[in-house]
């Protein structure tokens, strides 16, 4: 999703038509959203000769060259033009930052067949072509992400069912100081991994406790909602601080990308749709949380913050930090441009 709404951004200024796809066991995104202010039914399906090229994508081997992407005789190349963003953070940052967006190689085409893991919303505001634009449409930097983000995707009711305990107890003590945490313990975690010692994540509470200090009003109630692909964490967490601690001790996580991780044999179609739907519930949960304690590096628990929309809310955990006072907040820009960007 992080991609998506950068390039729904390009869409905007280059004056498209956006239509969103998904292909390798990937649920359909409508599964879980409904898009209520956007038409799709007059945008054809893409011809899978357009989009084979592109499905060539990252499977978490970092080291593995990246396999030749062109389009065979078949296609158009003037009606098609293809772009591939993924994982390429610093053609991101030259393209999203500094270039015509109507000026790149092959925007002439009618239709860019797009994809991307990585976002540069924010970065786009520097970009001198197009800056003046996004302004006068009335975006701005720190609450472009959330905004596009709201107008494309609407949790259908199956996402607030999907976690209607912690949805319910957020929106009903509407005056607690909500604090988000994310652990992301790895990939592992697919593959079966235990966590058996919270203590490695300590620090996480500790700065959540830091941000209660600083932030709470006298008797202020104070609720955390914990995010974590390990259920030991999540288990280990309710059991040391208690019914403080919003999150689901009963369900472990399914990874919707299963070729990703390796899981594919655990993971049926039904238990996808039920892992995006409560992927989905989860960043809701965190759109309505005050402030976030993020493991640094994790696309999903970034993107869950920046729904929130509070500049001063930020603080990813990376190694060494002990200070989460006042004040202590990452900025927006260094938290846009890390890991998979906003």
């Amino acid at each position: 999703m992080t991609g998506t709404i950068t390039q729904f951004i390009h869409a905007l200024l280059t004056h498209r038509a956006f239509k969103i796809t998904v292909y390798g066991g990937v649920p359909d995104l409508g599964l879980a959203y409904n898009g209520p202010y956007i038409n799709w039914s007059g945008i054809p399906l893409l011809p899978n000769d357009v989009l084979e090229p592109l499905r060539l994508t990252y499977r978490g081997q970092r080291d593995a060259p990246e396999p030749s992407r062109s389009f065979n005789s078949s296609v158009n190349a003037a009606k098609y033009s293809m772009l591939y963003m993924t994982n390429a953070g610093a053609k991101n940052d030259q393209m999203y930052g500094h270039h015509d967006l109507n000026a790149e190689p092959g925007s002439n085409a009618t239709i860019i067949v797009a994809s991307s893991n990585r976002g540069r919303s924010f970065k786009v505001f520097s970009n001198p072509f197009h800056s003046a634009v996004l302004l006068k449409y009335g975006l701005r930097p720190d609450t472009c992400f959330a905004c596009i983000f709201k107008f494309l995707f609407e949790p259908k009711p199956e996402v607030a069912e999907a976690a209607l305990s912690v949805l319910s107890h957020l929106h009903v003590n509407e005056h607690a100081l909500k604090i988000g945490i994310h652990i992301r313990v790895g990939d592992s975690v697919f593959q079966g991994h235990v966590v058996r010692d919270l203590n490695p994540y300590e620090k996480y509470f500790q700065c959540a406790i830091q941000l209660e200090r600083a932030h709470a009003t006298p008797g202020q109630p104070v609720v955390w909602f914990l995010m974590s692909d390990s259920l030991h964490v999540r288990q280990l967490a309710h059991a040391r601080y208690g019914n403080k601690v919003l999150t689901d001790i009963y369900n472990a996580s399914f990874h919707m990308n299963c070729p990703h991780t390796g899981d594919c044999d655990q993971v049926s179609s039904s238990w996808k749709t039920a892992a995006l739907l409560q992927a989905s519930a989860q960043l809701w949960a965190s759109s309505l949380t005050d402030f976030q304690v993020l493991t640094p590096g994790s696309g999903f628990g970034r993107l869950g913050a920046w729904l929130a929309s509070n500049p001063y809310g930020l603080h990813e955990m990376h190694e060494g930090r002990t200070n989460c006072g006042a004040g202590t907040h990452d900025s927006y820009l260094s938290s846009s441009l890390a890991g998979a960007g906003v």
